[in-house]
């Protein structure tokens, strides 16, 4: 459980380094968010040194999966659109509607759909629900939308040829194929996992070795990740993820509470919101001051001196 400025991503390092040490031959796999994070990542277990670590995105140690069986390709972006048009056009519905069926689509394929069980209409309803999508429903009835989606998906499942951004993850695992499995599997960010992604982790870890199983426990999985901060609900990902990580696999809970980034006073105001979360010991007292709307705005726009300046910061 890491708290905002913790140092998750030089703990993750230091504790693969300490695996390295104490299990030279073990295999790791780290997982990472998207492909900068990756890259940066990679950078560092180059310059550590570290051995038998391999660092990809989810959708990479997927994407690989998927290539052993059925070969090399260019994902396709518009592989459901180009489904879902000839669809409504054949009905004579807006082509407007194709947006939310494809994010519709994509939804389905990042919870799991067909790989965890069948889809039922109330199970439609309630991703549409979920995730407040919205459509001209005088041209297209629920009813309606759900046919369309579960015709584009039953489209996309039987074409192999062309593979979506989704299907990386989606397609090795309602075709269970194999994956490549290690000692170790670290997930970062690990509060964006959905259940797909879950999945891959689940199947990457080593499998038990039913006639030593005393000495031989299978993989361990170790997730770095801030409640805090889920907020990928829209990639299917699951507010409670480090919940459900936390009970499906019988994880030991750890803190990594102290923030190294921020002053005092910003940390006694965040805690307001993050109870656990504690300035390191030295960390300077800074300010924190409020504001109505209208004066911020003011302040900000308002002719100022190079030392008076203000700042924005946001997630991206």
């Amino acid at each position: 459980e890491a708290v905002a400025g913790s140092g998750k991503t030089f703990t993750i390092i230091e504790m693969i380094v300490e695996i390295n040490l104490r299990f030279p031959s073990a295999r790791i796999a780290l997982m990472s968010f998207n492909a900068k994070v990756r890259d940066e990542l990679k950078l560092r277990v180059k310059h550590r040194r570290i051995q038998n670590c391999d660092v990809n995105t989810v959708h990479g140690f997927g994407f690989a999966a998927f290539k052993e069986k059925y070969g090399s390709r260019k994902p396709n972006s518009y592989k459901l659109q180009d489904i879902f048009e000839p669809l409504l056009k054949k009905m004579g519905l807006d082509w407007k509607l194709n947006k939310t069926l494809c994010t519709l689509v994509g939804l389905a394929k990042d919870t799991g759909v067909g790989v965890f069980g069948d889809f039922s209409f109330n199970d439609w309803k309630a991703l549409i629900d979920k995730h407040d999508l919205s459509w001209d429903e005088e041209k297209c009835s629920l009813d309606a939308l759900i046919v369309l989606a579960a015709q584009g998906f039953n489209a996309s499942n039987f074409d192999r040829e062309k593979i979506d951004f989704s299907d990386m993850i989606y397609f090795p695992l309602l075709d269970n194929l194999p994956f490549p499995e290690y000692d170790f599997v670290f997930i970062d960010e690990a509060q964006d996992t959905n259940a797909t992604r879950r999945e891959v982790a689940k199947r990457m870890l080593r499998k038990r070795d039913q006639e030593s199983a005393a000495s031989s426990p299978g993989g361990r999985l170790i997730t770095v990740g801030d409640r805090h901060q889920a907020i990928y609900g829209f990639t299917g990902a699951d507010n409670d993820a480090l919940d459900i990580l936390k009970k499906r696999f019988q994880m030991t809970e750890l803190p990594l509470s102290v923030c190294f980034r921020c002053s005092q006073s910003v940390i006694r105001h965040a805690r307001k919101l993050v109870s656990h979360i504690h300035a390191k010991d030295n960390a300077e007292e800074g300010t924190v001051f409020t504001q109505p709307e209208h004066a911020f705005e003011e302040r900000l726009f308002s002719n100022q001196s190079l030392d008076q300046l203000n700042a924005i910061l946001c997630r991206k």
